[in-house]
């Protein structure tokens, strides 16, 4: 189980390309289907090579994590396991409490800053790689990217300080925690199902939000967030002036009309199949928070939610049609949307 945690998590047709001996024009279509985001890029000219770099950055950090664990006092196989859940950010644990039961804050410091490493483009850490640290300073998404974590950490870490008597104890489970939530990984060290309803909210939020395109993650990817805030900012301006050209800028980088049609659309889409998946699971689950977050956590990959699903609880309660529902959601936002429409539309198999 744990080791579909690895293979899912860069994609198995990414493997798939990485291992083919001949690879012909139309596995470029693979590769951004498995690459999550609004753009796609190659690392090199050479498609295969590109999925063999990544398979080999990707390899390489699972071993240093797998390495510390282990030389930190976890067993071998804890390790190997624990680490393909944070490389893949798939999050099974192997017992009931996750990660608390060690009760180890190195264990909880490495899993938290692993979690938000395979958070990160795989394009930006082969560049870093390369000693191309400009470039990876300069992208975009990564400063949303910590700036989002930075803020949701103090965010949270105020609305509990008062609850916690030790400074130190709040502020590793609180970073755990947004860890695994926005690398939608979903590790647990703490039931915040039992924060208050602020530190809640904002959770939530960074379940849609997810964590960098070309990452491991799921959500909506902050790269689209970002992108839908500047189209968003640029329609008010229009609006008050209309004669005004506003454009939408990126990584420096204007983008085309193209690139803001396909996160608009997939942004349509994304909340047309969340309200269905939503209305469905209402005739089974109790309340509206655990419905809404049930939804959350599996359409954006996390694993944990709140209410009756919450990290102190599990989704083995739910109906069999509740497990279907939540089951074709956790697909669908793996393969970002479209693959599996594709796959369920009469028109692919007449084909």
């Amino acid at each position: 189980r744990s080791f579909t945690h690895l293979v899912g998590g860069m994609g198995i047709l990414v493997f798939a390309l990485a291992i083919l001996p001949k690879i012909d024009s139309q596995s470029v279509n693979i590769m951004k289907a498995e690459t999550p985001g609004p753009t796609f890029g190659k690392l090199v000219s050479k498609l295969s090579t590109s999925a063999r770099i990544l398979y080999t950055i990707y390899l390489a950090l699972t071993a240093i994590v797998v390495a510390l664990l282990y030389f930190g006092g976890m067993s071998l196989f804890d390790s190997l396991l624990h680490s393909f859940g944070v490389a893949g950010t798939g999050g099974f644990g192997i017992r009931n409490g996750s990660i608390a039961p060690y009760e180890t804050p190195y264990f909880e410091w490495v899993i938290g800053i692993g979690m938000l490493v395979f958070g990160i483009n795989f394009n930006l850490i082969y560049l870093f790689l390369l000693g191309k640290f400009k470039q990876v300073w300069e992208s975009e998404e990564l400063k949303w990217y910590i700036l989002i974590v930075t803020g949701a950490v103090g965010l949270i870490c105020m609305n509990l300080f008062s609850t916690y008597d030790s400074f130190s104890v709040l502020i590793r489970d609180v970073f755990f925690t947004v860890s695994s939530i926005i690398t939608t990984t979903g590790f647990s060290t703490a039931d915040f199902g039992k924060w208050p309803l602020f530190s809640q909210t904002i959770l939530l939020l960074l379940m849609f939000v997810g964590a960098c395109a070309g990452s491991t993650a799921g959500g909506l990817k902050v790269s689209r967030v970002v992108v839908y805030a500047k189209i968003f900012g640029a329609e008010v301006k229009r609006m008050a002036n209309p004669s005004r050209i506003v454009t939408v800028l990126y990584d420096k980088k204007p983008l085309n009309k193209n690139t803001k049609h396909s996160v608009a659309n997939y942004l349509i889409i994304y909340f047309l199949l969340f309200a269905g998946m939503l209305v469905l699971l209402t005739l089974d689950v109790p309340d509206f928070l655990s419905a809404f977050s049930a939804v959350a956590a599996t359409f954006n990959n996390i694993g944990p939610a709140l209410g009756v699903v919450g990290p102190a609880h599990s989704f083995a309660e739910l109906t069999d049609f509740s497990k279907i529902i939540l089951s074709f959601g956790m697909l669908a936002g793996r393969l970002e949307i479209f693959p599996i429409l594709i796959l369920f539309s009469p028109r692919t198999w007449k084909k």
